[in-house]
């Protein structure tokens, strides 16, 4: 092994070691079914990967090489490539609202990305693991994701300027980490949808005992997080980051989620909050609401 491939191994060892000295549980999922629940025995983590393993290999090794070409294709500010999650350059594509804007507003794309960012929408195997996530958000959180649901078709339905980004997919918004090592450090996505689901997906040429865990710190639970696998978190609310992989290895994850600003522009009425009609719900009864959405077992 070379020096720098040796510090890279021992950077990855000595984290899990000391996440495990720290009484953090590590827990060796292999990708298919798991959840985790709060203290209330709602359902807060979910995970999993299609039954066809074979064919959602294939699937999974041409969604990175769409990403390696889409790094290669595209044009990337240094807040692209250099930003609170990590170092690694990323595309994000969809709708939002919030942070000054006066109404939901679709991302904005340099003009040099335009075209590989819509190839990355259109690719058919980027189609079909956007379409597992939202499935899988479904299977887990069935009355969560029709409140997503709801509020997004309330939304293009009001604005049709707005386009989704998949249509088998209820989520409003991408990011694609196009690596080619994607390693998180710790945070939160605080502008997500708080109690809402946010899906992630796996892809990449590591070993995933040797790194890329992923990193549950609020549940103090480290995961073995394997290429094409999907894990649900509520990533607003739980700090989560990586486990560094191996010095020539390549890892790069697909992410989908909504933001928040989104649902209460639809719960008040499809305004703002100062603008909110009779029936909008407040803050207070908004997070309740999401919270008694979630699953229990």
């Amino acid at each position: 092994m070379s020096p720098t491939g040796g510090r890279a191994s021992n950077r990855s060892e000595t984290m899990l070691r000391s996440l495990r000295d720290q009484g953090f549980q590590l827990v060796p999922w292999d990708g298919t079914g798991i959840y985790v629940v709060d203290s209330a025995n709602r359902v807060i983590v979910g995970g999993g990967t299609p039954q066809d393993q074979e064919g959602w290999r294939a699937v999974v090794e041409a969604g990175a090489a769409a990403l390696v070409h889409a790094r290669a294709a595209c044009s990337f500010t240094e807040k692209q490539r250099f930003h609170r999650r990590g170092a690694f350059p990323t595309l994000a594509a969809g709708f939002a609202y919030g942070l000054g804007q006066i109404r939901p507003t679709a991302t904005a794309q340099v003009p040099a990305n335009q075209v590989p960012v819509q190839n990355l929408l259109s690719d058919p195997c980027i189609r079909r693991i956007a379409g597992f996530q939202s499935s899988l958000f479904h299977a887990y959180a069935p009355r969560l994701w029709n409140y997503y649901h709801e509020a997004t078709t309330a939304i293009l339905t009001s604005q049709p300027e707005l386009q989704p980004n998949f249509a088998n997919s209820v989520y409003s918004s991408v990011t694609f980490n196009c690596g080619p090592q994607t390693v998180t450090v710790p945070h939160i996505d605080y502008l997500n949808l708080a109690g809402g689901l946010c899906a992630i997906t796996a892809l990449g040429d590591f070993d995933p005992d040797a790194g890329g865990h992923l990193i549950l710190w609020d549940l103090r639970i480290v995961l073995r997080f394997p290429p094409g696998a999907t894990i649900l978190i509520p990533s607003s609310l739980i700090r989560h980051s990586n486990v560094p992989i191996q010095s020539g290895e390549q890892r790069f994850s697909i992410t989908q989620y909504s933001a928040g600003g989104l649902f209460r522009w639809a719960d008040n009425g499809l305004c703002s909050d100062a603008q909110r009609r009779r029936g909008g719900k407040p803050v207070e009864e908004r997070w309740k609401s999401t919270m008694d959405l979630f699953e229990r077992r």
